[in-house]
């Protein structure tokens, strides 16, 4: 199944007929998210973020207060 979908790095069997290249496709994609990442285009808080209600966020604080390193 792998070779037919390319997911090596490598060449198939001469038997098998790729139907793509889904090696090169996941590089590409990791390759793009790391850009992103590094030039601050992903994530972006206005749509890839949540908001966290204030009272939430405070009682969040005090809880964490209480956590001991272990």
């Amino acid at each position: 199944m792998s070779d037919l979908l390319g997911m090596l790095d490598e060449k198939s069997a001469k038997f098998v007929k790729p139907y793509m290249n889904f090696h090169e496709l996941g590089l590409k994609a990791v390759n793009s998210y790391t850009e992103d990442v590094k030039s601050h285009a992903f994530p972006v808080n206005e749509s890839h973020g949540y908001v966290m209600k204030d009272q939430e966020y405070e009682d969040f604080v005090e809880l964490a207060k209480h956590i001991r390193p272990t």
